[in-house]
């Protein structure tokens, strides 16, 4: 066996369920199956930056760090937003 036949076993067992970050988005919004499958598969082609690349994936899977997180981990004294004084969490901030 090579290292690609032990990566596509690997594939098999762990990854049969669907993407988290949908399952997430969907407290907020109400978006059907064709839009996240349109939104993994331009993931790619969208752009050839990096750290765009990057920020696109910790959004779509609602892992951008806002100040509710900074509070929770206590980097931060308080996780109110800064402009308005609400509750700091990924949608408000976007």
């Amino acid at each position: 066996m090579k290292s690609r036949d032990f990566y596509q076993l690997l594939n098999k067992g762990t990854h049969t369920g669907g993407h988290a970050g949908p399952k997430r988005w969907s407290e907020n919004l109400t978006l059907n199956d064709n839009f996240w499958g349109n939104v993994f598969n331009s993931l790619r082609k969208i752009c050839k930056e990096t750290r765009l690349k990057d920020f696109q994936f910790k959004f779509i899977h609602r892992i951008v760090v806002t100040k509710k997180e900074l509070f929770k981990y206590g980097i931060k004294a308080d996780d109110e937003c800064s402009f308005c004084g609400d509750k700091d969490h990924i949608p408000h901030v976007y």
